[in-house]
């Protein structure tokens, strides 16, 4: 077992996504990602989800 996992469980699932100018953050679980495309890709993947 991994530890560092565990340690990790705390930790909720979140979908954050800002938009400042040309800088695009979107986190979405434990991955961060800073490129626009990534951001837009990962935001359409889990409307396609949620909807």
């Amino acid at each position: 077992m991994e530890e560092h996992s565990r340690s990790h469980d705390y930790e909720p699932w979140y979908l954050g996504v800002f938009l400042d100018g040309d800088l695009a953050f979107c986190a979405v679980g434990s991955q961060i990602v800073l490129n626009r495309l990534e951001n837009m890709v990962a935001v359409q993947q889990q409307l396609g989800l949620i909807q």
